[in-house]
C-alpha cells in the first residue's frame, strides 16, 4: 500500500493454531520374570501419526506452509515410526557348588538389548522455487511405479526415473511424508559383576558394548532432487554409529 515505508519492514508473520495431529497404536508388552537367572521384556508398537502442518506448531507465511493448502499438506508425521521394537534379556549366572568355578563364574550378570525401528517418512523436494510462492510446502510430480531403488543401496535409495520436477506453478503431485527412509537395528550388550571384599566393602566391575555386533545403520537420503546426491547416503543414524564399548571398576563402602 505504501512501497516508500513498506520497504523498511521485514517478514510479517500471520499464524494459526488450526492445524491437526492424530496418532493411534497397538501397543504390547511381554514379560518373563526371573527364573532360572532369566528375565525377559519385550515391547512391541505399532501406530501411524497423521498431520497437516509438519513439525511447525502453526501455519505461518515466513517460508513454510501456505494456510490454504493445509489440506494438500496433510501427512504422515514427521516423527513417525510405524513400528518400534525393543528386548531386554539378563542372565545371572548360577552358584556353582565347585569352589573353583563359584569364585570364577558365579553372581555374573549378562544383559542385551535390542533396539528395531522403521524409518522416518521423507517428502522429496524439487529444490527449486516451482510454485514461485517461495514456501517450504513444494514438492516433486510422482509419474508412478516403484519410488525405490530395485536394489536400495547407500549409493542410490530412490528410483529416480519416478519423479520429475512440478511445472512452473505448480506445487507438484506428491504426497507429504509418503516415502520411507531406512530403519535401524541395534544391540547393546552388558556384562556386570560385584565382588564383596569384606563387610561393608565390595567392588563393581561393569563391560558395556553399544552397538556390539558393529551394524552399519544408514541415515536418511538426499531428499533433494536437483542436487547432486539425490538418493544417496552420506552418513550414520545420530546415536547408531560404529562399535564403543567401555569397562569400570566401583567401589562401594
Amino acid at each position: 500500500a505504501n512501497p516508500e515505508q513498506g520497504r523498511f519492514y521485514g517478514n510479517i508473520v500471520v499464524a494459526d493454531d488450526g492445524g491437526t495431529r492424530n496418532y493411534h497404536g497397538l501397543l504390547m508388552s511381554v514379560t518373563k520374570r526371573r527364573a532360572k537367572g532369566v528375565t525377559v521384556q519385550v515391547n512391541y508398537t505399532w501406530s501411524h501419526c497423521i498431520e497437516d502442518n509438519g513439525s511447525t506448531p502453526q501455519f505461518q507465511n515466513n517460508g513454510q506452509q501456505v494456510k490454504e493448502r493445509r489440506r494438500l499438506n496433510r501427512g504422515n508425521c514427521d516423527q513417525d515410526r510405524r513400528h518400534a521394537m525393543n528386548g531386554s534379556v539378563v542372565y545371572e549366572t548360577p552358584k556353582f557348588e565347585n569352589n573353583g568355578l563359584r569364585l570364577v563364574a558365579t553372581g555374573w550378570k549378562i544383559s542385551g538389548i535390542v533396539r528395531l525401528n522403521t524409518g522416518s517418512p521423507l517428502t522429496i523436494v524439487p529444490g527449486t522455487d516451482q510454485a514461485r510462492t517461495a514456501t517450504g510446502d513444494q514438492r516433486v510430480n510422482f509419474l508412478g511405479g516403484d519410488p525405490y531403488a530395485a536394489t536400495q543401496t547407500v549409493n542410490q535409495w530412490f528410483n529416480v526415473s519416478a519423479y520429475a520436477p512440478a511445472a512452473v506453478g505448480q506445487y507438484g503431485n506428491m504426497a507429504r511424508n509418503s516415502v520411507w527412509g531406512p530403519g535401524t537395528i541395534r544391540v547393546d550388550m552388558g556384562l556386570t559383576r560385584e565382588f564383596r571384599v569384606k563387610e561393608g566393602h565390595s567392588v563393581e566391575f561393569r563391560a558395556e558394548a553399544y552397538n556390539a555386533p558393529n551394524h552399519f545403520n544408514p541415515a536418511n537420503p538426499n531428499t533433494t532432487f536437483n542436487n547432486v546426491n539425490f538418493g544417496k547416503i552420506l552418513a550414520t543414524q545420530g546415536g547408531a554409529g560404529s562399535r564403543v564399548m567401555q569397562m569400570a571398576l566401583k567401589w562401594v563402602f
